[in-house]
């Protein structure tokens, strides 16, 4: 089994071994995973990945239309939900982002809380259609060369290299929901006709 999330609310920028281990007993399956600055990215993937926004959003923008979510794995451990995900554009259901979030759902308005745990609505579209007081804030930006699970995922070679990012959001100043955003290496391809 999986490792269980930390107890206590979060209260400083999401760990991304924690939020590896809520959904994955090697790290290693995931990738090799090293912290790098926006100057070191290819500047699509800074685009994509350097702001303080939802990555609903962005990538939405980026294909000028909407992605649907499918949650791959989830886990509720009062109050903490967390779940897996891979984003896909509508258009054709192509992947085009991987992710983590947890979040404690005690900050959560019923019908918001509802919603997510539908889980049929991308996590920032729920929060931006109620109006909820967010902001979200990047934590840190990730390197990643895809282990064995995220390369079948992503259908493509383990190793190849790609780009992620860790984000908080906070709900009404608290910080609530963490996050682990990976961008799907052909994503950029699909968009610009060759790689970054």
């Amino acid at each position: 089994m999986p490792n269980q999330p930390n107890s206590g609310s979060p209260s400083g920028p999401p760990a991304i071994e924690d939020l590896v281990a809520l959904f994955f007993d090697d790290p290693q399956q995931l990738g090799e995973v090293n912290e790098c600055e926006a100057e070191q990215m290819p500047w699509r993937y800074a685009d994509l990945l350097a702001h303080e926004g939802h990555m609903t959003e962005t990538v939405e923008k980026l294909f000028d239309g909407p992605v649907d979510v499918r949650v791959l794995d989830r886990r509720f451990d009062q109050p903490y939900y967390a779940r897996e995900i891979t984003l896909h554009r509508q258009e054709d259901g192509q992947i085009v982002q991987y992710g983590i979030a947890r979040l404690d759902v005690t900050f959560l308005d019923d019908e918001v809380c509802e919603e997510i745990l539908a889980e049929t609505i991308p996590l920032g579209r729920v929060l931006i259609q109620h109006n909820v007081m967010r902001e979200v804030q990047l934590s840190a930006l990730w390197e990643i060369h895809v282990g064995t699970r995220l390369a079948e995922l992503f259908q493509c070679d383990p190793g190849t290299k790609t780009f992620g990012r860790t984000a908080m959001i906070y709900l009404d100043g608290e910080p609530v929901i963490e996050l682990l955003e990976i961008i799907v290496p052909h994503t950029i391809r699909i968009e610009f006709g060759h790689s970054a």
